[in-house]
């Protein structure tokens, strides 16, 4: 049998796990990066269908897409979703209709949100009421819509078309009676995002194939000298290092004893190698600390509500599971507080969308400073959720009136502008053991409950 050299069974093996190892980090950064970037957007675009879907009318949307007949309702959201395209990173953002004509596969236009810029200098590209499709959609994917259309669950897939490579959302849109008439999407482009990715995946395997490189240099100029001793310190050294490293995120405690090896060979170079390596594994630690952060950082947006700086929906619903975790666990004591703005409509349709923040925001700040305690969220344009308990809810009775008296004296002072006299209607309820298996039960409750007091307080009809 053929024997093989050391330096060549070393060589060989080396330069094997060095391809296999920089592969596998290839696909294991892109995959990891991928779905990062997949997971945020994919919470982005729920949160911009969410604030689409809360101002559409479906019977009145119905109609303007049966009649093909724009209504006053139907411009106010138009120019709500072109708000949207302004303010916010989307690539489209639009209702449409999956139909079979004459047995011809195509799509209809309802209404999309447009730019102000291409609503004014390329109005003759944007989608307009009725505009109906030629070629350029395939019989595939208008029956993808078809499926989506029969469902009411929001769904997210990837869509490579010629104007770009889309991550869209989509949620179907029913009239009063429970009909599908059109289908809400809203896309991001990822072409870039993607390259992106693809860049890191490449530079990630560079450095690995760099790094073995030198590895195997060394390795093989050791292997070819023998000098047992100075390896043998060298390896402890490293191997101290090693053990130290393991889950270490804190550059100061990635400390490398030098052994000072001055053989003035290959020896030497190995050991200067090994040094310089791991003040890159230091560096490469920060990295990987400060990416952490980022992703930290973008999961907490995720959850933040932009215009109040309180949690969002999203921060809601997570929090919900959380709760009712402990409720399975615990014997709980607590309650929920719903508080709906009145009249923002009017104070939008009156002064401007800008002042309906305002009064928005007041009111927000309004909340927080009473249940200075207790966590608040913002579920919807003008909806609030409170839990209340721990010390608030001790004293939640107390707490509410001044919640209300408070509003009392902004509805008196007359010095004040008329989106600082905010109103709002609140509702409550507590947590029962016995009646309520999920805090959806208690929700509803305290949802009927802010429902009751609004129309005490005459603010319904006039929303």
């Amino acid at each position: 049998m053929k024997k093989h050299s050391l330096k060549a069974v070393i060589l060989t093996g080396t330069i094997v796990f060095i391809l296999i190892m920089g592969i596998l980090s290839s696909v294991f950064n892109y995959v990891n990066y991928r779905r990062a970037f997949y997971d945020d957007y994919k919470a982005y675009i729920h949160e911009i269908l969410d604030l689409t879907l809360a101002r559409i009318d479906n019977d009145d949307l119905r109609e303007c897409t049966d009649t093909l007949k724009e209504s006053d309702k139907f411009y106010e959201l138009r120019d709500y979703m072109d708000s949207l395209m302004n303010g916010m990173e989307i690539h489209a953002l639009y209702v449409l209709r999956p139909q079979v004509v004459d047995g011809k596969y195509n799509i209809m236009s309802i209404i999309s949100g447009e730019t102000t810029e291409d609503r004014i200098n390329e109005p003759e590209e944007c989608l307009w009421l009725g505009w109906t499709s030629t070629d350029e959609y395939e019989e595939a994917t208008v029956r993808q819509l078809f499926d989506i259309m029969s469902g009411d669950d929001y769904v997210f897939f990837e869509d490579p078309t010629e104007w770009g490579y889309d991550y869209t959302g989509a949620k179907t849109l029913r009239d009063s009676s429970g009909e599908a008439y059109g289908i809400l999407c809203c896309d991001i482009e990822m072409s870039s995002i993607l390259d992106t990715i693809m860049r890191s995946a490449i530079q990630n395997s560079a450095i690995v194939f760099a790094l073995g490189i030198i590895f195997v240099i060394c390795f093989i100029l050791w292997a070819d000298h023998y000098i047992m001793s100075p390896i043998l310190k060298l390896q402890t050294a490293v191997s101290d290092y090693s053990a130290r490293c393991s889950g270490q995120r804190n550059k100061r405690e990635l400390k490398y004893d030098d052994p000072e090896i001055h053989t003035h060979n290959e020896v030497e170079t190995l050991a200067d190698a090994v040094r310089t390596m791991t003040e890159s594994i230091s560096e490469y630690v920060d990295a990987i600390a400060d990416a952490e952060k980022k992703v930290d950082d973008m999961q907490y947006m995720a959850n933040k509500d932009g215009l109040t700086n309180v949690r969002n929906k999203k921060g809601y619903e997570e929090y919900v599971t959380r709760l009712e975790r402990d409720m399975a666990r615990e014997e709980m004591v607590f309650g929920i507080a719903m508080i709906d703005l009145n009249f923002l409509k009017k104070i939008n349709d009156t002064y401007g969308h800008e002042y309906g923040d305002r009064a928005i925001i007041k009111l927000c700040e309004h909340i927080c400073l009473t249940f200075s305690h207790c966590p608040v969220f913002r579920i919807g344009g003008d909806e609030f959720v409170v839990v209340i308990k721990g010390r608030d809810h001790a004293r939640k009775d107390e707490l509410m009136a001044q919640f209300k008296a408070k509003l009392d004296e902004y509805g008196s002072d007359e010095s004040l502008q008329p989106w600082d006299r905010i109103s709002a209607a609140i509702g409550y309820a507590e947590y029962d053991m016995n009646i309520d298996p999920d805090v959806m039960s208690i929700f509803r409750r305290a949802d009927k409950a802010m429902y009751d007091n609004k129309k005490e307080m005459k603010a319904v009809r006039e929303e």
